[in-house]
C-alpha cells in the first residue's frame, strides 16, 4: 500500500501518536515566524485533483487512494502538505480538523466549497486506514494529557473554547 501513511505508534502503548513531530512543529513554526503574511487562495478540487494525480504518476500508481495521499491541504499551518504527510507527522491535527469538519456537517453546512471539498477528501483519506477510521464518537476516556479524564463524546460535545481544541 503506497498511499498509507507511516504512522507513528507510542512505544508504550502501541496508540497513535497524536504529538506532531519535529518536521511538524519546525514548519509551523517557521510559519508563525513569517512576518509578512501570506496570501493563499484555495485551489479547486479538480486543480487539485490533476496535481495530486501528476505526482502519484511519478510515483508509479495512479489508483485512487494514491491520488488523495498525493492531495494538498489547503488550509491551516500545514497548507500544501500532503495528505499522506499529514498523517505521518500530526495526526493529532488531523483529529481536530476531522471532528471541527463533522460538526460543521451535522450543523447542515452543505456547501461545496474548495475549502470543504478539501476537508472531504481528507475524511475519505483517513477513513482507508483503520486507526483512523473510527466513525463513533463514543463514551472511552481519552487517557491522556489535560482531559484525560474525559470522554470522546464529552469532548465533542463541549461548549467551552478550551474543551473543544
Amino acid at each position: 500500500m503506497a498511499f498509507a501513511p507511516a504512522f507513528r505508534f507510542e512505544p508504550s502503548s502501541n496508540e497513535l501518536t497524536l504529538r506532531p513531530s519535529a518536521a511538524a512543529v519546525a514548519l509551523a513554526t517557521k510559519h508563525r515566524q513569517q512576518t509578512t503574511a501570506i496570501v493563499r487562495r484555495t485551489q479547486r478540487s479538480d486543480v487539485l485533483e490533476a496535481e495530486a494525480r501528476a505526482r502519484a504518476s511519478e510515483k508509479g500508481d495512479v489508483s485512487d487512494e494514491m491520488v488523495l495521499a498525493e492531495t494538498e491541504l489547503q488550509f491551516g499551518q500545514y497548507w500544501g502538505q500532503t495528505f499522506r504527510w499529514l498523517l505521518e507527522n500530526d495526526v493529532g491535527y488531523v483529529v481536530s480538523i476531522l471532528a471541527s469538519h463533522q460538526k460543521e456537517r451535522e450543523g447542515g453546512m452543505t456547501m461545496r466549497t474548495p475549502l470543504m471539498s478539501n476537508k472531504d477528501a481528507l475524511v475519505s483519506y483517513t477513513r482507508l486506514f483503520p486507526p483512523m477510521s473510527t466513525n463513533e464518537v463514543d463514551d472511552t476516556l481519552l487517557g491522556f494529557g489535560e482531559h484525560a479524564h474525559r470522554s470522546y463524546k464529552s469532548l465533542y460535545n463541549a461548549r467551552d473554547r478550551e474543551s473543544r481544541t
